[in-house]
C-alpha cells in the first residue's frame, strides 16, 4: 500500500473524464477531502455490484457482500475474490490460487486497470495531510447517480457516490495509467461472483 500511495501522490496530471464543472458547494477543501475519504471507508459495510469502464475500453466489476464480508474484483483477464477463508487470485478463468488469510490486504494489480476503494481512500488521506496541494471540487452524474469529485492537480482524481461507492478514478499507479468510470450500480451481490470459475485449475497454498 505504501508504494501505491507514493505513486498516486507523485503522479502526472489526471482528470475525471466526462465530468461537469461543479457549482460552488460551500464546503472547504480540507473538509471535502475528509468527507470523501470517510464515505469510501463507510462503503465497506454496503452490499452492491458496480460495473466500470476501464482504460482500453474493457469492463471491470466490483461486487461487495456482507455476512460474511467479502469482495470480488473482475477485470478483462483476471479476477480476485477476497473472503474470510483467504484471497483467491485467478488468471482468466483457467487457473486460480488460494492463499491464507491474514496477510497484506489483497488488491488487484495495477495492470488490471482497477483500484480498490481502500487504496483511493488512502490516497485522499495522504492528500489531506498536504494542505499546499492544489485540490479542486466537481460534481457530476455517473450511472444515474450524483457523484462528488476531488482532483489533486498533477496527481489524481477520485469521484464518489453519495453513499460512498467509488464512482471514478483517474491517475497513474505503479507506472500504470488507471481510468475507471462507473457505468452501472445495483444494491445486490450475486453469489456466483464469489465462486471459482467452473473448470479452473486450482492451487491451494493455505497451510494444512
Amino acid at each position: 500500500m505504501n508504494g501505491l500511495l507514493a505513486a498516486g501522490v507523485l503522479l502526472a496530471g489526471a482528470a475525471c473524464t466526462g465530468v461537469d464543472q461543479a457549482s460552488a458547494s460551500g464546503v472547504g477543501t480540507a473538509d471535502a477531502v475528509a468527507q470523501l475519504a470517510g464515505q469510501l471507508a463507510d462503503s465497506a459495510a454496503l452490499t452492491y455490484t458496480a460495473t466500470y469502464r476501464v482504460a482500453g475500453g474493457g469492463t471491470a466489476t466490483v461486487t461487495r457482500a456482507q455476512d460474511p464480508p467479502r469482495v470480488a474484483y473482475r477485470w478483462p483477464d483476471g479476477r480476485l475474490i477476497v473472503t474470510p477463508d483467504g484471497p483467491i487470485r485467478c488468471t482468466g478463468t483457467r487457473t486460480c490460487t488460494i492463499t491464507a488469510p491474514g496477510g497484506p490486504v489483497a488488491a488487484p494489480p495495477a495492470s488490471s486497470g482497477v483500484i480498490t476503494s481502500g487504496a483511493a481512500q488512502a490516497m485522499l488521506r495522504a492528500a489531506e495531510t498536504q494542505p499546499a496541494l492544489d485540490i479542486s471540487q466537481r460534481d457530476t452524474t455517473l450511472a444515474a447517480r450524483h457523484v462528488a469529485c476531488l482532483r489533486v492537480r498533477w496527481s489524481f482524481e477520485v469521484c464518489v457516490t453519495g453513499d460512498g461507492i467509488l464512482a471514478a478514478f483517474t491517475g497513474t499507479v505503479a507506472g500504470t495509467e488507471l481510468e475507471m468510470t462507473l457505468t452501472d450500480l445495483t444494491s445486490a451481490a450475486g453469489d456466483g461472483d464469489f465462486r471459482i470459475p467452473p473448470g479452473a485449475d486450482v492451487t491451494d497454498r493455505r497451510p494444512r
